[in-house]
């Protein structure tokens, strides 16, 4: 059994390494600084766990070779991303939103602090 590189050779598999490096880097600044009181904020982080997790099963199990070269998990795999995508932009939206409103009601303290690392 040996091991498919190809899987992250060419584009796709430069944003499929991307994806993961920026979905690790997205989990780990979210869970240092997301309040669990804030559903907005929660549902990013959560969302952004489960995508990065299925992301990695799915590179992994591409890398080594039990995937395969099937079609309809490579549709699979494409359509996973695609509504995955969707769904970390919808909950990025709505957490944006959230920390803006928090923003208006409060002038002082680390809301102030996380709305200006919001817009840099």
């Amino acid at each position: 059994m040996g091991f498919d590189t190809a899987v992250f050779s060419g584009p796709n598999g430069s944003l499929r390494l991307f994806t993961l490096v920026l979905g690790a880097i997205v989990v780990g600044i979210t869970a240092d600084s997301y309040y669990k009181n804030i559903q907005e904020e929660e549902f990013f982080f959560w969302t952004s766990v489960v995508l990065l997790i299925v992301s990695a099963i799915l590179a992994v199990a591409g890398f080594l070779g039990i995937i395969g070269d099937a079609i309809f998990v490579k549709k699979a795999d494409s359509a996973f991303h695609v509504i995955g995508g969707l769904v970390v932009l919808v909950a990025g939206v709505l957490m944006l939103v959230s920390v803006i409103k928090i923003g208006d009601n409060s002038t002082t303290g680390k809301y102030v602090e996380r709305i200006a690392a919001g817009f840099k």
